[in-house]
Parts: C-alpha cells; sequence; structure tokens
C-alpha cells in the first residue's frame, strides 16, 4: 500500500520457529525479515508479500592469507 503508513513495533525472537509461533498465537502481527517459498508459507498456513527489496548481501573481508581467512572466529561490525 504505497499511500498508507504502517507502524510497526520492533519485538526481538532468538529464532524464526520463536517468531513463527508468536505470529500464530497471534502475540505479534508480521515476521520481517523472511525468506519464505509459497510452498512453505502454504505449509505454515500464513501469507508472505512480494520480495520488500531485492539486494545482493555479502560479507567484507580483509585480504588476508588463506590460512587466516579460515580462522574459526573473525571480528564482524554489524548493521
Amino acid at each position: 500500500m504505497k499511500n498508507s503508513i504502517i507502524r510497526f513495533e520492533a519485538v526481538a525472537y532468538p529464532t524464526l520457529n520463536d517468531a513463527m509461533q508468536a505470529l500464530q498465537a497471534g502475540r505479534i502481527d508480521c515476521v520481517f525479515p523472511a525468506e519464505f517459498s509459497a510452498y512453505e508459507a502454504e505449509q505454515q498456513q500464513v501469507l508472505v508479500t512480494t520480495p520488500l527489496v531485492d539486494a545482493m548481501i555479502m560479507a567484507i573481508i580483509r585480504g588476508l592469507r588463506t590460512v587466516q581467512i579460515f580462522r574459526l572466529m573473525h571480528r564482524c561490525a554489524v548493521r
């Protein structure tokens, strides 16, 4: 709806499964972001919108030697 103002209150859930349970129980009205196929949505008995954005999301790392890239832990900035 391009001509409407819809406001959301962010409610954090630790997992998508927890958020989906809250949605089914009526404690929340929307789960975002989510990536469901039409089949998955039908199985969960929910509606999905068309994609809100089309973006390539990548990680950017320093030019490290190959051995360093495969460390178990990296410090990462998130937005």
